[in-house]
């Protein structure tokens, strides 16, 4: 709203003839500042989720559900940092926490800047939760204006699998599913902090807890009948009571609120298929921790009302509750401005601000309990007259009242319909909007209202908005690599139309790559080792009617190539989960360059044709000879003449062997081959007897890795965890030299070694 303060010097009289003058600050437009709190999953701070890189709040990566919101109010006059704020908050933790650590501050910042003692709110989703729950529970009375956008206020059904089983919720798209998979997959296929999703939800997202709901929302799957929140919140061993939604929303509580912000509003959005009741069985495994209240069935449960936004029904996000009342207003709030310009703001607790009209000025203080309507027939009804008052530990109930108005000779519906003008006329303290949206657009589509309650005049014109993105591609990567991504089409990575590319930076990052509205086909993931080490990969893919995330591990070492291919299929037209966007393994190229004269090769994986002549196809008439050395046979020495097949005694070339190769041509070759994994099925791994002395091999790589350590690549070849090599010996191709290497030195796939081992045993076996 803005505010014209005038120059006015004024003697004011308190109490006993107290004289204090003050004089209100010169002529300008003051905006009053403005903090949005987004929703579960909307913020990320690298530092305090992962523990890497930046230590910053901001959206995460693809979260665009605020842009809107942000720029229109931009376009309004208001500025970032400055009389408009972020509150981020650790959406992992008790929303009781969140509002003291992240809200409360930025309220302080707000404040301070601006030199005024009041803040509007918009909160979104669960920050809404947040925002009450400081409200509730600490004496500040500073929100002139408090506006939900989709707060689930009883709680959510699609949380429930989340919470009792580790399972995603049908119900949740875009930002929300991302962040919270991004974050599963770090504390458990990333970190291995966590063995399930289960595990890691019930250790690290507290805050699921405390979006289930506390209406009725579990039914007998057999008989189909209500399972009442108010009995089985009370069975021992459960997962699903939300103590937390319980507190907030007894009257006592929420009276708080009411006294606190006089303007508080509320926006749900209506029309699209929401999840109401969600049938159960009892789970039969009794050992499980898991489906304490029961395992859904069909699961995941489906959508069965329209009444909603699509997460959160419409009963959830509209607080109607009987037993919380307009409050007293003391004040006018012009006084309270001129007060505080010189007493400090906690001494003017005692005050109670009126509410703003959408002009700006303030109406004359509304009595309590409102006086005519139904406001005050309930009070005569129910023969009270104090705000607090409860019947019992659950209040005065919809259906108490109903069932008073009918004894007073009017029918159900008249009953009903007058109940309801009620909670939507001026005299109930909760002003309650509907209107047509999804969840994620509810920022968007409350702007005309937004604007129309905070009294900020025409909704200004911004330039176009993209359209809502309907399906995300996100890659995930967990270091040592470095990432390349090419489309189907052959587009390279920062080409590709939107994209959006994320790190969280530090000297071990994690990176997020998010392409919207991916292409059918097969995008190409090529992964170059920046580092020794485990490297983490995954692939989510989610829309209206998928939830699908797929993880790969590998490791790596300084260069090392390895390539996906992430497959997208045909959008399904009906809800899927967990289809593999893996539908290939990884290859891995390696090389091999031969030089004039003597050569000193492996073959580091199995070959579909193992003969010399398919492996080097028409260069094999460039090869003088293949010599390859086996000290357990009686003969070491095994040949190959590609012109004198009378000498050869090598006719097969495997992994496991060194060969000694001879080049003809000055002109050197280069041959680029792929590394085959172990295959799938009934099939013995390679492996080879070494005797004492020296032995002429190529280590082993089957498990698309094309370099190691050699203590790695050697591991079979040790005793007692002492190692049974004593030298290592490497051939220099290009410069015709030897070089020796050390246990901690790399192998890289297509090299052959001499190998001295000490077995005073006998013979070692290696193996891959």
């Amino acid at each position: 709203m803005r505010k014209k303060i005038i120059i006015i010097n004024v003697i004011l009289l308190l109490g006993g003839g107290i004289l204090l003058p003050f004089h209100f600050l010169s002529a300008i437009d003051q905006l009053t500042p403005i903090i949005i709190v987004p929703g579960v999953g909307a913020s990320l701070n690298w530092q305090t989720f992962t523990d890497h890189g930046n230590n910053s709040w901001d959206f995460a990566p693809s979260v665009n559900d605020y842009k809107t919101l942000i720029q229109t109010l931009e376009a309004r006059g208001y500025v970032l940092n400055q009389n408009l704020f972020i509150a981020h908050y650790d959406w992992r933790q008790s929303n009781l926490l969140s509002a003291t650590q992240y809200l409360k501050p930025v309220i302080d910042k707000a404040i301070l800047i601006n030199r005024t003692n009041d803040v509007y709110v918009i909160a979104h989703s669960m920050g809404g939760l947040v925002t009450r729950s400081y409200v509730e529970y600490n004496n500040d009375t500073r929100i002139a204006s408090f506006i939900m956008l989709g707060t689930p206020n009883y709680g959510s059904g699609d949380t429930y699998t989340l919470w009792e089983n580790g399972t995603l919720p049908v119900g949740y798209t875009g930002k929300r599913a991302y962040a919270i998979l991004f974050y599963l997959w770090y504390l458990t296929a990333s970190q291995k902090l966590f063995g399930d999703n289960f595990t890691a939800v019930q250790q690290n997202v507290q805050s699921a807890k405390e979006l289930l709901p506390t209406y009725d929302y579990l039914k007998n799957a057999e008989t189909d009948e209500i399972i009442p929140y108010a009995t089985h919140k009370r069975k021992a061993n459960t997962l699903s009571r939300n103590s937390f939604l319980e507190s907030l929303n007894d009257p006592w509580s929420m009276q708080k609120m009411i006294d606190r912000i006089f303007n508080t509003h509320i926006i749900a959005g209506t029309g699209e298929q929401t999840l109401k009741y969600i049938p159960v069985a009892p789970d039969n495994d009794t050992n499980n921790a898991q489906w304490t209240d029961g395992v859904p069935l069909p699961n995941p449960p489906l959508k069965d009302t329209d009444e909603g936004d699509g997460t959160v029904l419409l009963e959830s996000a509209l607080i109607k509750n009987l037993d919380i009342h307009k409050r007293i207003v003391l004040v006018q709030s012009w006084w309270r401005k001129a007060l505080s310009l010189f007493i400090p703001h906690p001494s003017l607790s005692f005050l109670r601000r009126g509410n703003d009209d959408a002009s700006g000025h303030h109406p004359n203080p509304l009595p309590n309990p409102p006086a005519g309507g139904l406001g005050q027939a309930l009070v005569k009804e129910r023969g009270i007259d104090v705000a607090y008052a409860q019947e019992d530990d659950e209040g005065y109930t919809h259906e108490e009242y109903i069932q008073n108005c009918i004894n007073r000779g009017k029918t159900r519906e008249e009953c009903e319909q007058q109940l309801e003008n009620y909670f939507l006329s001026s005299s109930y303290p909760i002003k309650l909007h509907t209107i047509a949206s999804t969840h994620g657009d509810l920022p968007t589509t409350a702007i005309p209202k937004i604007f129309e309650i905070l009294g900020l005049g025409a909704v200004p014109e911004i330039p176009a908005q993209p359209s809502p993105i309907q399906r995300l591609l996100q890659v995930w990567i967990g270091s040592p690599v470095a990432v390349d991504i090419t489309a189907p089409d052959g587009t390279p990575m920062n080409e590709i139309e939107n994209i959006e590319i994320a790190t969280s930076g530090g000297d071990d990052p994690i990176q997020i790559i998010s392409i919207p509205e991916p292409e059918q086909g097969e995008y190409t993931v090529t992964l170059t080792g920046t580092g020794t080490g485990e490297y983490h990969l995954a692939a989510s893919l989610i829309s209206d009617t998928e939830q699908t995330l797929t993880t790969k591990n590998g490791t790596t070492a300084p260069s090392l190539q390895t390539t996906y291919t992430v497959t997208i299929p045909e959008q399904p037209a009906e809800p899927t989960q967990n289809q593999n966007l893996f539908e290939q393994e990884p290859t891995t190229d390696y090389t091999l360059s031969l030089s004039q004269g003597w050569n000193l090769i492996s073959i580091p994986s199995f070959i579909s044709d193992s003969s010399p002549e398919s492996f080097f196809e028409e260069n094999i008439q460039s090869i003088d000879s293949i010599w390859s050395y086996d000290a357990l046979q009686e003969n070491p020495w095994h040949t190959y003449y590609p012109n004198r097949p009378e000498l050869n005694s090598l006719t097969t070339l495997s992994p496991g062997y060194g060969y000694w190769i001879k080049w003809t041509l000055q002109e050197p070759l280069t041959l680029t081959k792929q590394i085959a994994p172990l295959e799938q099925g009934p099939m013995t791994p390679p492996s080879r007897t070494l005797t004492n002395g020296w032995n002429l091999i190529g280590p082993y790589h089957l498990f698309n890795t094309r370099s190691g350590a050699f203590e790695t690549a050697f591991q079979t070849l040790t005793l007692n965890n002492t190692p049974l090599w004593k030298s290592i010996l490497g051939y220099n191709n290009d410069r015709k030299i030897f070089q020796r290497f050390s246990d901690d030195d790399f192998d890289d796939a297509g090299n052959g070694y001499w190998l001295f081992v000490q077995n005073k045993k006998g013979s070692s076996v290696f193996a891959p």
